[in-house]
């Protein structure tokens, strides 16, 4: 919100004045222009508060987080079959978030399951800042996509050490399996 509103307002992008922190006192001007500024962005802040929501905050960490140090070759290990048991490697560097889109203004909002997770970050380029038209640089490729029925078997694998791809809370052994491979391909789930 800081960013969007320092592209339009210039006081924002303003210098400190000058001699201000070699002055005896305080300047009141500044103060004042600084209460100003504060008080506008609080503003702001209550106005946008229903816009905002803690999605944003979650995906903004993942995608400037360190990748894990160990992180080897991905995938790694061997392909899940219906057979296998498996568990989620990672867990701290991924969140689950339930996202909502609409594609036209006439149909209803369809909502989705996505997992996002900072493996494929940059170590080189971690925290950079690296902008592009006024966005962050997001690569969407380091995220998964499913439908909002998949939400308890993610969080399934989430809360257990191991699991049966079997015993994934999916009704279809095809649906079990298309979301351990997704998981496998991105290098977040492993076979044991």
């Amino acid at each position: 919100m800081l960013f969007d509103r320092s592209r339009t307002e210039v006081s924002l992008r303003e210098g400190m004045p000058r001699r201000l922190l070699l002055a005896n006192g305080s300047d009141v001007n500044t103060n004042r222009r600084l209460a100003a500024i504060l008080r506008a962005v609080a503003d702001d802040l209550e106005e946008e508060v229903q816009k905002f929501s803690p999605t944003h905050m979650k995906k903004d960490f993942i995608s400037n987080r360190l990748p894990p140090y160990c992180l080897q070759q991905l995938p790694a290990g061997r392909m899940p079959a219906l057979e296998d048991t498996v568990f989620l490697q990672f867990k701290d560097h991924m969140v689950i978030t339930v996202e909502s889109c609409q594609q036209n203004t006439d149909e209803a909002t369809e909502q989705f399951v996505c997992v996002f997770h900072s493996l494929k970050n940059s170590r080189e380029n971690h925290m950079m800042g690296e902008i592009c038209d006024g966005e962050q640089q997001w690569d969407h490729s380091a995220g998964l996509r499913f439908s909002l029925s998949h939400i308890q078997a993610l969080r399934q694998l989430l809360q257990s050490e191991q699991l049966p791809v079997r015993q994934i809370q999916l009704p279809e052994d095809q649906d079990k399996l298309s979301l351990s491979l997704a998981l496998w391909s991105e290098g977040l789930l492993q076979v044991l």
